[in-house]
């Protein structure tokens, strides 16, 4: 596979050119839209060399990632909604404590509606669960090569756990194939992967923070 090493340190000025070259040759894309969502997130690999990421999450965010300069080590996230399992359980206990209170002084025949309500209020709180169970989402996040910074990350199951291997299949098979066939000075590794972080924060995808916490990282060696 051949590769332009100039790609991994481009200038602004031949960016442009060079995502309309790359973007008539799609190697492969995933399409995710997270459960309860209609927000998408669309990424492409596009020439065995680049990332192409789109995000409509928010406000539309599009970006470019030199495949060359993610980290190999990729890592898994647990995604987990914690409010609506406490939603559930604050209101079964509450439906319990209401139901234990009500029999006891035997306020069911007084009150007509009481059952229903507890009833009503119990259900809900199944509903919360189930809603906990539903949202409760694994993802892999992609770092930055040499500064570890997180860049992007896919869902497991969006679309399919089968469509999310493939992809991640071959994503990996390209970045082990672009480092073996690759071979780059250090300095100009580091160059790249700032130019790289640089327009990500300009993009608004890095926070200013983010940013310089990594530029930091690049340029201390660590």
């Amino acid at each position: 596979m051949s590769v332009n090493t100039e790609t991994i340190s481009l200038s602004s000025n031949d960016l442009p050119k060079l995502n309309a070259e790359a973007a008539k040759k799609v190697t492969a894309k995933i399409t995710q839209v997270k459960k309860w969502k209609k927000h998408a997130k669309v990424v492409q690999i596009l020439d065995k060399t680049f990332l192409h990421i789109t995000q409509f999450e928010g406000s539309k965010k599009t970006y470019w990632v030199n495949i060359i300069s993610l980290s190999s080590n990729w890592k898994r996230k647990l995604h987990i909604e914690w409010k609506w399992l406490i939603l559930s359980v604050a209101l079964l206990a509450l439906s319990y404590a209401a139901y234990t209170t009500a029999s006891g002084m035997q306020l069911f025949s007084k009150y007509k509606y009481l059952e229903s309500t507890i009833i009503a209020s119990v259900t809900i709180g199944l509903i919360f669960f189930v809603t906990f169970i539903n949202k409760i989402q694994n993802s892999t996040v992609f770092y930055s090569r040499k500064s570890k910074i997180p860049l992007f990350e896919i869902y497991h199951n969006a679309p399919s756990k089968a469509e999310y291997r493939r992809f991640l299949e071959l994503l990996s098979v390209v970045n082990a194939k672009l480092k073996e066939s690759v071979t780059i000075p250090e300095d100009r590794v580091l160059a790249g992967e700032l130019e790289d972080l640089r327009r990500l924060k300009d993009a608004r995808v890095l926070s200013d923070s983010l940013y310089n916490k990594a530029r930091q990282r690049l340029l201390s060696g660590h």
